[in-house]
C-alpha cells in the first residue's frame, strides 16, 4: 500500500506541474503592459577624457622624474637638475619658467621628489646627492630656488601643507581675517609638516620676504625606517585645534592639539 501511495502522490505532483505551465503558456501570449521611459533614460553621462596639454614637456632638459600640481600650475622636475613651472591663465595662456637646481655636471645628484601647495606658489623639492640627501624650497616669484640646510640630511616623502591659519599663525598675535590669511599664505608656507624616509616629522616655515632660511624642528621620530612617513595633512579646526593625519606603509594615526604644531605632537 506504501508504494501505491507514493505513485499515486507523484501523479498529483506531475497534474499541478502541468496546471502551472498551462497557467506560464496563456500570460505569455498576452502583451507586456507598457512601462513609461524614465525622464533620464536619453541623458549621455559625460566621459572623461584625456588630452595632451604639452608636448615635450622636458623641453630638453632630460626626462621627467617627478611632478606636482596647484591651482592652475604644473610643477616638473627633470634628470638634468631643472625644474619647470607651468603656468596658464583665464584664456589657456601658457607660461613657463625654467630653474636649474644643481649642475648637470653632478652625476650622482637626482632629484628625488617634488612637493606643491594647493595654490602652487609655494614648491619644496627634495635631492638626492652622493652622500646624503638636501631640501630645496622656492616660490612662485623666485628665479633660483633655496637649499634648505636646517634640513640637510632629510629624505622628505610627504609633506603636509597649511591651508588655513590659526591664531598662533596671525601676524603680531592677532586674529586675521580670510582674506589676510590667504594674502599671508601667497609669501609665506605657514606651519609645514614634512615627513621623512626615516620615519620621523619635521616641521617648518619659510617666508619669501625673507633673504634667510626660515626656522624648522624635529616633531615625532619613530625611529623605525620601516614606518617611513607615506603621506602627512593637517587641517584647522573651529576652535584653533589642529589635526594632523599621518600614514605609515602599516598604519594610519591621527592626533588633535593646538593651536600649534609642536603641541599636537607634545603627547
Amino acid at each position: 500500500m506504501d508504494l501505491l501511495d507514493d505513485f499515486a502522490r507523484v501523479r498529483e505532483t506531475f497534474a499541478e506541474l502541468g496546471d502551472v505551465g498551462k497557467r506560464l503558456d496563456s500570460s505569455l501570449g498576452e502583451e507586456a503592459p507598457a512601462v513609461a521611459a524614465s525622464p533620464t533614460a536619453a541623458y549621455d553621462l559625460p566621459t572623461l577624457s584625456v588630452e595632451v596639454t604639452v608636448r615635450q614637456a622636458a623641453r630638453g632638459r632630460g626626462q621627467i622624474v617627478a611632478a606636482a600640481c596647484g591651482t592652475d600650475t604644473v610643477v616638473l622636475a627633470t634628470s638634468r637638475g631643472f625644474l619647470l613651472r607651468y603656468q596658464w591663465d583665464d584664456y589657456g595662456n601658457e607660461k613657463v619658467l625654467e630653474t636649474e637646481l644643481f649642475s648637470s655636471r653632478q652625476p650622482d645628484t637626482r632629484i628625488k621628489a617634488t612637493f606643491a601647495d594647493p595654490t602652487g606658489t609655494h614648491v619644496l623639492i627634495c635631492i638626492k646627492t652622493s652622500n646624503n640627501y638636501e631640501l630645496q624650497y622656492i616660490h612662485s616669484s623666485w628665479q633660483k630656488a633655496r637649499t634648505l640646510g636646517k634640513l640637510k640630511g632629510v629624505a622628505v616623502t610627504a609633506v603636509g601643507w597649511q591651508k588655513q591659519l590659526d591664531s598662533s599663525s596671525s601676524s603680531n598675535g592677532r586674529s586675521s581675517n580670510a582674506n589676510d590669511a590667504e594674502e599671508l599664505l601667497q609669501v609665506t608656507t605657514g606651519d609645514i609638516i614634512l615627513g621623512s624616509e626615516g620615519g620621523a616629522l619635521h616641521t617648518t616655515c619659510q617666508d619669501s620676504r625673507s633673504k634667510r632660511e626660515g626656522a624648522s624642528s624635529l616633531l615625532l621620530d619613530f625611529k623605525d625606517k620601516r614606518k617611513a612617513i607615506c603621506s602627512v595633512e593637517q587641517e584647522v579646526l573651529p576652535d584653533g585645534r589642529r589635526v594632523a593625519m599621518l600614514a605609515t606603509p602599516n598604519a594610519v594615526y591621527i592626533t588633535v592639539g593646538g593651536p600649534g604644531l609642536q603641541a599636537v605632537f607634545s603627547k
